[in-house]
């Protein structure tokens, strides 16, 4: 999906601002309006160039949703959508001219953050998949920085593009709980089962890639240059056979049991004659082991760093959550 945006629209503007009143009893105008969307979530705008260019700053997807778990991926109808939303409430009406620029994406593009998700539900939850990566790097020379559990940035500091894998739904019910709390189930499922990775791109790097305006950011193209960083970061792993902690449901007590008698460690004859009976019965039908029987448990299974490489990356609304109320798909 596409998130964070800034972008510097050709319109003639003569934003009064309101004055902010400092401590120093001194009065200025603030640099930035904001604009509150949907549970809060903001577009920052500030005028430029004598009041000839307005700055929007945020997550777009956002604003209009009231969340950034999900979103669209075709960004240009996504700008209009909000830049002519923002001007209604400024009540500033383009001309013809600068209507069409907005409609066309004919606009300046200074920052694009883009995001893709990987399944990872059955390797231990996004948190562990932020750790085992961090592991995964040691040795790397790209500056990185972590928050065990929740976050890791690759490539950080760089006036280019850094990359950024997290739990999502950890930061939500971080930062926004009582928003966390009336999300559609379907959406808070979807943030815990998949680990997020976010692209973030500056103006050098859009250059590099030919990406001036809006316009030019097609689909096929970010998906391209989001593919390349990944890519980047997978490469640089020095060690990829580290091993998943938890893979699929936790063993539960009986599994738990047998492998413990199968160790020569018998707890189950301290349960009362008709609870071991069913204790047997369910060792017996799962394991194929029976009472005073002492072959081996297969081991339990484990899944590596390497094989989360290879999990495939999807962007933009899942097929099961597009029809969900008030998700903008500008692809539908």
């Amino acid at each position: 999906m596409i998130d964070d945006i800034r972008i510097a629209v050709d319109i003639k503007n003569d934003v009064r601002n309101e004055v902010e009143i400092q401590c120093s009893q001194k009065n200025r105008k603030p640099k930035r309006l904001k604009f509150l969307g949907k549970r809060d979530r903001s577009i920052r705008v500030r005028s430029i160039r004598k009041g000839t260019q307005l700055v929007f700053e945020g997550s777009f997807a956002g604003y209009l949703q009231g969340h950034n778990i999900v979103g669209t991926m075709n960004l240009t109808p996504l700008v209009e959508a909000v830049v002519l939303k923002i001007l209604r409430r400024m009540k500033i009406k383009p001309s013809p001219d600068e209507f069409a620029k907005i409609k066309t994406g004919d606009i300046k593009l200074e920052r694009l953050d883009v995001v893709g998700y990987k399944r990872c539900s059955s390797m231990g939850g996004p948190s562990t998949v932020v750790n085992c990566l961090d592991a995964g790097l040691v040795g790397s020379k790209e500056i990185r920085f972590v928050a065990p559990n929740e976050t890791l940035v690759y490539h950080m500091r760089s006036s280019y593009w850094s990359l950024m894998v997290y739990n999502k739904a950890l930061q939500m019910k971080k930062f926004y709980p009582e928003a966390w709390k009336k999300f559609d189930p379907a959406l808070r499922l979807f943030a815990q089962k998949y680990a997020r990775i976010e692209l973030r791109q500056h103006r050098k790097e859009l250059l590099q890639h030919k990406i001036t305006k809006v316009k030019d950011a097609t689909e096929e193209k970010i998906k391209a240059m989001f593919s390349a960083r990944l890519e980047q970061m997978i490469d640089d792993l020095n060690v990829t056979d580290i091993h998943f902690p938890v893979v699929g449901k936790k063993p539960d007590t009986n599994e738990m049991l047998a492998r413990l008698y199968a160790s020569g460690i018998d707890f189950i004859s301290r349960y009362s004659t008709g609870t071991q009976s069913r204790i047997w019965t369910d060792i017996e039908r799962r394991f194929g082991m029976k009472k005073g029987r002492m072959n081996p448990l297969p081991p339990p299974a484990f899944k590596t760093l390497s094989e989360f490489k290879d999990v495939q990356c999807q962007h933009g609304i899942p097929k099961k959550l597009q029809d969900l109320k008030g998700l903008f798909n500008f692809d539908r």
